[in-house]
């Protein structure tokens, strides 16, 4: 099962790389979800910063409530 996680990061992980936005949200989806918050809070900021990125506005609303609940504690973990 670790494999698949690992080859699973790896893969994310090139194709936000490419700064395609789908490759970015979806890695930081993916370290939301496997618990790397600070991580993915900088990959949804990449996102939002992609001018062509058609939910921008949606992850920004998200960004900041998760800035709102958690405050510098989400940038710190």
């Amino acid at each position: 099962m670790s494999n698949r996680l690992s080859d699973a990061d790896a893969a994310l992980q090139k194709l936000a790389n490419q700064d395609t936005p789908e490759g970015v949200l979806n890695y930081a989806i993916y370290l939301d979800k496997s618990g790397d918050a600070a991580l993915a809070t900088r990959y949804y900021e990449k996102y939002v910063g992609l001018s062509h990125a058609r939910k921008a506005e949606d992850v920004r609303k998200m960004l900041a409530t998760k800035q709102r609940v958690w405050g510098s504690q989400a940038n710190s973990n």
